[in-house]
């Protein structure tokens, strides 16, 4: 009795298209995380830029208000 093989059709395999997949969703996730982590470095920034200019008005208000009294 003739031995028949069923041949997988061609094209790539399950497992090829599985990693394929399971790679394009990793690349998106870090796609995500890089752009959420440059977000959060400029909000930081201008968080603290911001800050660091308050400051800087608030002293030469004080400093105005001390000469304005004489203190200065």
């Amino acid at each position: 009795m003739p031995v028949t093989t069923v041949e997988s059709p061609p094209g790539p395999s399950a497992d090829a298209l599985r990693v394929a997949r399971h790679l394009r969703r990793l690349e998106a996730l870090e796609a995500r995380h890089r752009l959420r982590r440059r977000t959060v470095r400029a909000v930081r920034g201008g968080l603290g830029g911001g800050g660091a200019f308050l400051v800087l008005v608030k002293a030469k208000l004080v400093v105005a208000a001390l000469v304005g009294i004489g203190f200065a």
